[in-house]
This record gives structure tokens, sequence and C-alpha cells, in this order.
């Protein structure tokens, strides 16, 4: 009886298992496209710099536009002397592709222990985001300078990052 158990056993598998197994291969094709890395200098030795000011009993602000020019409100006085530029910045990159560029919400210029703020930083493209032409662009970039009541004298310094990254 136990022969007849495990033979009806065996061939209950063999029914479940005995069909014949079907298998289909398909291939496929892999791909990648490499560009030019892409990359900014600030060109030339060409600070953003808000030139020589006076402040007074308020407080104001400088602003230097994209083209390197300067306006004061509030209680600055613009002194005719020293450099007012906009810093200039070169991105390289392949031709056609979009680029957006980053720059900062505000920084800090110190002299010693006194700082001012610098945000609103503006570029001479118009618009954060640039599709390069023959392999790259350029722009110069702008800012508006906090100058607090009676700023303490001095020569204020500080630095800003702008960062480009393919779209």
């Amino acid at each position: 009886m136990t022969k007849r158990i495990l033979a009806l056993a065996g061939m209950a598998v063999m029914l479940a298992f005995g069909g014949e197994v079907q298998a289909a291969t398909q291939s496929a094709t892999a791909s990648a496209t490499i560009v030019t890395a892409v990359s900014i200098a600030n060109t030339g030795s060409t600070p953003l710099a808000f030139g020589t000011i006076a402040p007074g009993a308020t407080a104001g602000t400088v602003v230097v536009i994209p083209a390197g020019t300067r306006s004061g409100t509030g209680g600055v006085s613009l002194v005719n002397s020293g450099t007012v530029s906009a810093a200039p910045f070169a991105i390289t990159g392949t031709s056609g592709l979009a680029c957006n560029i980053t720059m900062p919400t505000s920084i800090s210029i110190a002299s010693g222990i006194y700082s001012m703020t610098v945000d609103t930083f503006t570029n001479s493209l118009g618009a954060t985001t640039v599709t390069l032409a023959g392999d790259g662009a350029s722009f110069t970039v702008g800012g508006t300078l906090h100058v607090g009541a009676d700023q303490a004298s001095g020569s204020y310094t500080g630095t800003f990052n702008v960062s480009v990254a393919y779209n």
C-alpha cells in the first residue's frame, strides 16, 4: 500500500510540474552622450565695487547695477572717487544647453569688527537661466550695499559665489 501511495504522489508531482517551460529573451540598447562640463570663471580682476561712500546720520543703500553704474538712497553720499564696477563672469559649456545661474541671497563685507550687508544680486542677463551659444555666455553681477547710519570708516571686503549647473 505504501508503494502505491508513493507512486500516486510521484505521478501527481509529475502532472503538476511536468508541463513544458517556455522562456523568451529580448535585448535593448544602452547609450549615453557626454557633453563638455559646465564651468564659470570670474573674468579679469574686476570686483563688485561700490566705490567711495560717505555715510550719514541715517542708513542708506548703494546699488551697483550690472552695467557698472551706481546710485545711492537714504543717508549716503556718493564720493566721486574710487572704483565702481559690476563683477564679470564667463560660463563655458556645450552650445545649445541651458544652465541655471545661482547667486547668493546676501553676504557680509567687513572691515575689522565692522560689517555691512550686500544683497539683491542681479545679473546682466536679466534671468537665472541661460542657453549657451558658441560654447559660452558672459555676464556681470551687481548688488545692493546696506550702509548703516554713521557707518565706521574702513576698507570693507568680502567674497561671494556664483554657480552654474546644466538644467
